[in-house]
């Protein structure tokens, strides 16, 4: 006799029963409490991945049943221990990695579903788990690229045709081929990989020389400003036209998405010597001071006004070192607290001199949609840069 599958309900009523018995024993419950709800909660995700890989070809997981797909992703902490490819595991990730070829929704529930461990959990309890999935995310797009560039080059994907109401890219492919670039211009934490970087600048730019590259729609992409790090210079002018086309940032909650990139450019004009590069399995995009000053650069000046560069400074001042806690203790004299006042000081001078250094270049029109600026010259910028770095130094002094 098969075993019977579970029902949703069913299997949503279990784990809620599992959460709250895990919410009662918080406090540090006995071994075997801790091993009884071990067990109740390996029965649930037996029977959760039978459910879900019984599931019709036409339902997705992701769409249908996040509520279940959730919470299973616990066990992907396994995932390369597994070696058989008819695993659980195994299985479940192939049929949502084909199933975020072709439906938005389910990249989106995919995602959030990360961003929640990682606000509702400890760093140091969820971040292996975290970083394996990221991983899997950057070899599943690498892939998807690879294959859509190959069928590219073979020409079995015509790029003269396109309908721009259908497609964000404006192209008309196969439904499936749109989904993983999408997906990197909504995530552009996807572009720390290296791999997956060179396999995207060549997908955007033969889509370019094709016709000229647009987004359609009113949803924001901020991977498009992710563009303007990067080392090729065609690639940062296509993002450069595709952030005038996406209109000026206007508030600092705009740059969430970018502030991982962003505390690592700070973090590389800031330092002496170049930072070493986390040693992962995949290798890191790997970004010169050059490219970081750029990439700044050309990002404030798709600021709608100077108050987004107020603010966007005060969080940088508010996110500094515990130097800054010294400002808040009224014990200390006041030699003690000088400096942090010259660290805020340091922020605040080096911003706007950058900003004063660009807004008095930019006197012509804005770089945004100037065809004359979308080679980004490298050789002036550098020369900017110095400028910039040579004001901070004077006013120091």
């Amino acid at each position: 006799m098969a075993n019977r599958t579970c029902s949703r309900r069913e299997l949503l009523e279990r784990w809620r029963g599992i959460e709250e018995e895990e919410e009662e024993d918080d406090d540090d419950p006995p071994p075997s409490k801790q091993r009884q709800i071990r067990r109740t909660k390996d029965e649930w995700f037996s029977d959760t991945f039978n459910h879900l890989i019984s599931l019709p070809k036409e339902t997705h997981i992701w769409c249908g049943c996040w509520e279940l797909m959730g919470p299973l992703l616990e066990t992907f902490h396994n995932y390369f221990e597994e070696k058989h490819d008819s695993s659980s595991l195994k299985l479940i990730w192939d049929r949502i990695s084909r199933e975020m070829r072709e439906c938005t929704q389910c990249i989106c529930q995919h995602h959030q579903a990360q961003e929640m461990y990682s606000t509702e959990y400890e760093p140091d309890t969820v971040g292996p788990l975290l970083t394996l999935l990221r991983i899997l995310d950057e070899e599943r797009i690498t892939e998807h690229l690879k294959d859509i560039n190959g069928r590219i080059t073979r020409r079995e994907y015509d790029l003269e045709c396109y309908n721009a109401e259908e497609n964000l890219l404006e192209m008309r492919v196969y439904e499936e081929a749109k989904m993983s670039p999408n997906q990197v211009l909504m995530y552009p934490i996807l572009l720390d990989d290296q791999s997956l970087v060179k396999e995207f600048q060549i997908f955007i730019e033969a889509i370019d020389n094709s016709h000229e590259l647009t987004l359609a729609g009113q949803q924001q992409y901020p991977g498009v400003y992710a563009l303007l790090f990067l080392k090729s210079g065609r690639a940062r002018a296509i993002g450069l036209r595709l952030a005038g086309c996406m209109g000026n940032l206007r508030r600092a909650k705009d740059l969430e998405p970018l502030q991982p990139l962003l505390k690592r450019c700070i973090g590389i004009l800031e330092a002496d010597v170049m930072p070493p590069t986390l040693e992962t399995s995949r290798p890191r995009l790997h970004l010169e001071r050059v490219d970081a000053w750029l990439g700044i650069k050309t990002l404030m000046q798709a600021m709608a006004k100077d108050h987004i560069f107020i603010e966007c400074d005060a969080e940088h001042i508010i996110g500094g070192p515990p130097l800054l806690c010294s400002l808040k203790d009224s014990s200390l004299h006041n030699s003690l607290q000088q400096p942090a006042f010259d660290l805020i000081q340091t922020i605040i001078v080096s911003d706007a001199a950058a900003l004063i250094s660009l807004r008095l270049k930019d006197q012509v029109p804005s770089v945004i949609g100037m065809s004359s600026c979308t080679d980004l010259n490298d050789d002036e910028d550098e020369i900017l840069f110095a400028h910039a770095s040579e004001g901070v130094e004077s006013t120091g002094k």
